[in-house]
């Protein structure tokens, strides 16, 4: 004790724990501890892969950043946030198997650095979304948009293939209804063929994008056919008869001219379409009105080419007469052929000829004939009318066989007509001269 008193042993003793209390001291005011909040730490995701494998696909949560609290001394911190790289924040997908939401726990370490801690976390876990890989065919539909050049017209369009295969999230599949493709027809005059990109739109025609969709095939082959427009005239043959020919009549087409489409090449081919002709002796068979008759027409088209939707299928071709119609004649039974078997009361009868004008003013009812037409074997007596043919010495008029006669028949010279004739005698007609030939078919 005398020793310790004598050297100061308890003084310097606790003069060297007053110093390292100092040290302690100095020391942690230098390097003090302390928390720093670190936001924007990515989240790495394990097991990706085998999501994949499953047909599965993370439509959100793979790009999930957190905030940590992280706590240390200030040259550690400092070291921290020189090197963020030494925090790892994990997260494992791995026992996912299905399509859904998931809240999914995930692992923060600090690496390299033994003083820092981490203590709190946002968000306490990741919401992670999964949904199903599938394919789904999409229909392709044509938007063609602008005008064709000038007398040209769009025929028919179409794209190949008609239908294109998405490959994505089902729930974003349910979404898709059609792939559109446009396409600007303005100022075209050929046949196009050409490869076009498509949009794929939803129910009311809006875009359905996202970034897990994939494409058979990014784009179609869209073709259009061209078709040009001619306004081609109508034309009409006639058929001139002996009594009619188309020198004496004028005619008229309406329409004039049908606006056809064809490919172009064909459409250059003709400029014109005949209609089916008309035979001039049906004209002379019609009832014909203010010297003027008309003929319906179907329009025949070539191969090739179709009419512009609101053509007419048929045309009306109207003839009008020039320098010639109908002349009535008046005449009595004296223009009546002698006829053993017949005798004529008197009465009137009405002729009715066609011929040029010139031809017409020359004839007059002295110049017509009439015989009557009758089989000798059907013959009764009494009182008859007979059909009865005109003929003229003029073959250039037509004279229209209508008429009736009357005619009155003797039994005794009936009976006589009946007996038997000469080899010589025409037994086809009744007793007495043949009549004359007529030019009258």
């Amino acid at each position: 004790m005398k020793w310790i008193k004598e050297n100061d042993v308890i003084l310097r003793v606790l003069s060297l724990l007053l110093a390292v209390v100092l040290w302690v001291y100095v020391m942690g005011a230098k390097d003090p501890t302390g928390t720093e909040t670190i936001s924007g730490l990515p989240v790495q995701l394990q097991g990706v892969n085998e999501l994949s494998e499953k047909n599965l696909v993370i439509l959100s949560g793979s790009n999930s950043n957190v905030t940590l609290s992280a706590e240390g001394t200030r040259s550690d911190l400092l070291n921290l946030m020189t090197d963020l790289s030494a925090i790892s924040v994990t997260a494992s997908v791995t026992h996912i198997t299905e399509p859904g939401e998931y809240k999914v726990s995930y692992v923060a370490e600090v690496r390299g650095i033994s003083g820092i801690r981490l203590q709190k976390r946002s968000p306490q876990q990741l919401t992670i979304v999964v949904d199903r890989i599938s394919a789904k065919p999409v229909p392709v539909e044509i938007a063609i948009s602008g005008t064709p050049a000038a007398e040209h017209t769009i025929s028919d369009y179409d794209a190949s293939p008609d239908a294109v295969t998405v490959r994505g999230p089902e729930t974003v599949l349910r979404q898709i209804k059609k792939a559109r493709v446009e396409y600007d027809a303005t100022g075209i005059n050929t046949s196009v063929q050409t490869s076009v990109s498509y949009q794929l739109l939803d129910e009311e025609g809006e875009p359905v994008e996202s970034p897990f969709l994939t494409l058979d095939s990014p784009a179609v082959t869209l073709s259009i056919n061209m078709k040009r427009n001619n306004a081609v005239a109508l034309t009409v043959d006639f058929i001139d008869s002996p009594y009619l020919t188309s020198s004496m009549v004028d005619h008229t087409i309406e329409p004039s001219s049908i606006l056809l489409a064809g490919n172009p090449e064909d459409m250059e081919a003709f400029n014109q379409i005949s209609l089916e002709s008309i035979n001039l002796a049906d004209v002379l068979d019609k009832a014909v009105q203010n010297g003027t008759v008309s003929f319906e027409r179907m329009i025949l088209l070539p191969n090739g080419v179709t009419a512009v939707e609101g053509q007419r299928q048929y045309a009306t071709v109207t003839l009008t007469l020039k320098n010639c119609g109908w002349k009535t004649l008046e005449l009595d039974q004296t223009r009546l052929a002698e006829d053993p078997v017949l005798t004529y009361p008197v009465q009137e009868l009405q002729l009715q000829i066609f011929g040029a004008n010139d031809v017409l003013d020359r004839i007059d009812a002295q110049q017509i004939q009439l015989i009557p037409i009758y089989d000798l074997d059907d013959l009764t007596a009494g009182q008859h009318e007979l059909p009865c043919k005109a003929v003229t010495e003029d073959g250039s008029v037509y004279l229209k066989q209508d008429l009736y006669v009357r005619v009155e028949i003797d039994q005794e010279a009936l009976d006589q007509a009946r007996q038997p004739v000469d080899e010589e005698q025409n037994p086809g007609e009744p007793d007495g001269e043949t009549p004359p030939e007529s030019d009258e078919p």
